[in-house]
């Protein structure tokens, strides 16, 4: 995802140091102890279905749900070993079970940022090929628009966005994706009802620069678990957890997950915050619970395919995701939808 060879182009997450030319409380978790140097299993507390696929399958794109509605925006996929970028736009409808054509982007763009916010879908950075960028732009009401007041202090690519309490945080990523010194630690914020006072920088996060990491505001509290670093000859998973508590502009280091893991999904369900899929060896399909009142890892769930760079969002009673990557050069074609089983949850240790 984050190497680029004399023909400047961005790799797949799984890859970083490969060029390839060829309602909230349905689901409340019965988590439990976490096990040192292990992941308690309970079991399949999640029952996975497989909805109409989207017409071009892809990763790197951006994504939020909007109205009830899944929309992705851009992204990046293969064809004959060559890398390309869209600037298509999809939206899901999980009540007709039907995808549709939305407004293009104004230029193919992958592996932005991306957030909603007051039912827009907001997009910093991103690029393609050897580009990164540092402009933004919002998808409001079917159409985009630019957005220079959300203009970025340096570009950005594989950084994760979050809301929460009526502003917009930015965390990690890179400025250029030829050099793993460029892997960044910072935290940036930024008011969208005022956003001609632009970003601002708050505290780093106290540990090396991070890309690919979960992210999720659970609570007042900006969870930041896993992700890769400069490390070998690119770079290595992480297993380090942080809280980041955002009215006192105060970072905590957690306990160190029992897991290396990036190019996963955090999203915030209730007290807890769930992770989906990754890169360690191999591409995993495992649904985690993580628990910050106890610092708890519980396996939940195993997706019926293993992927990585695949967004999860709740509509309704269900979760929902869609594509990703799921092999070398290859893009998941599957729309996922995951409820809880009829007979509730069963703990399977």
């Amino acid at each position: 995802m984050l190497f680029v060879s004399a023909a400047k182009a961005f790799p797949d997450p799984a890859h970083p140091g490969k060029f390839h030319r060829r309602a909230v409380r349905w689901i409340a978790f019965a988590t439990g102890i976490l096990c040192v140097g292990a992941v308690r299993d309970y079991g399949q507390t999640l029952v996975w279905r497989e909805r109409a696929p989207v017409s071009r399958a892809r990763a790197g794109y951006m994504a939020g749900v909007i109205e009830g509605k899944y929309v992705i925006a851009g992204g990046s996929d293969w064809v004959n070993h060559q890398k390309q970028w869209t600037d298509e736009v999809d939206i899901f409808d999980p009540l007709g079970n039907a995808w549709a054509a939305g407004t293009r982007l104004p230029e193919p763009r992958s592996d932005a940022a991306s957030v909603v916010f007051d039912n827009a879908l907001y997009v910093f950075g991103g690029g393609q090929h050897d580009e990164v960028r540092r402009d933004a732009l919002v998808f409001r009401r079917g159409t985009w628009h630019a957005l220079p007041a959300g203009e970025l202090p340096e570009p950005r690519v594989y950084s994760v966005a979050v809301a929460d309490r009526g502003l917009i945080y930015l965390v990690g990523g890179m400025s250029d994706h030829t050099k793993w010194d460029s892997l960044s630690n910072q935290l940036w914020v930024w008011n969208p009802h005022s956003p001609n006072t632009g970003w601002r920088k708050l505290a780093p996060i106290p540990g090396p620069g991070l890309i690919t990491e979960a992210v999720a505001a659970v609570r007042g509290k900006i969870y930041v678990l896993g992700g890769a670093k400069t490390g070998g000859k690119d770079v290595v998973n992480v297993k380090t957890a942080y809280e980041y508590d955002v009215r006192g502009n105060r970072w905590t280091v957690l306990p160190d997950l029992p897991i290396e893991r990036r190019c996963w999904w955090g999203m915030p369900f209730g007290n807890e915050m769930l992770l989906f899929g990754g890169v360690t060896t191999t591409y995993e399909s495992d649904v985690f619970a993580y628990r910050p009142s106890t610092k708890e890892l519980t396996r939940i769930s195993r997706m019926p395919h293993g992927l990585c760079d695949a967004k999860f969002f709740p509509i309704g009673n269900s979760i929902y995701g869609m594509g990703g990557e799921s092999g070398s050069e290859i893009r998941g074609p599957w729309t996922l939808e995951a409820t809880m089983p009829r007979n509730g949850t069963k703990r399977h240790e």
